[in-house]
């Protein structure tokens, strides 16, 4: 998905009828997909997602996951601008957390290989994770869930 189809569900009730006490949003590496998007465009939309999410579930705690790494290495061709943006972005994204209603959360180091890329286990396709990929964002949402409760 790519953050105005988020939106759009948003926008057409997806968080209507009932209240939430947190809600894990990650989004945008489909956005980066084209050269001519711009980091900053893709903050914007999950700026407005983070806006709706407040609007509509105003006592949900969003765990802000950062994009997800993309691409086998800079001479992928077809994923390391998208790569390179997804870490611009994220750094934006970053800044959006409080620590309290809206959490950061980057595992990205623990998807990537050495070289700091992909690897066809982590990520056959070089951009969904595998089965072990969803693994550790389980592991690790479970870790910041653990920690929130001992607040």
């Amino acid at each position: 998905d790519k953050t105005e189809h988020v939106l759009w569900r948003i926008d057409n009730g997806e968080l209507d009828g009932y209240r939430t006490k947190r809600i894990v949003l990650m989004i945008g590496t489909n956005n980066s997909t084209a050269d001519t998007t711009r980091p900053w465009e893709t903050a914007l939309g999950v700026r407005a997602i983070l806006d709706r999410i407040r609007a509509k579930q105003p006592r949900a705690q969003v765990v802000l996951t950062a994009i997800f790494p993309r691409g086998r290495g800079e001479d992928d061709a077809q994923h390391a601008a998208a790569r390179r943006r997804n870490d611009e972005t994220n750094a934006i994204l970053r800044g959006f957390a409080d620590g309290r209603r809206v959490v950061w959360m980057d595992f990205n180091a623990r998807l990537t290989a050495p070289n700091g890329w992909t690897s066809k286990e982590m990520f056959p396709d070089r951009i969904h994770p595998s089965e072990s990929g969803y693994g550790i964002w389980a592991e690790e949402l479970g870790r910041l869930l653990r920690k929130e409760a001992r607040r």
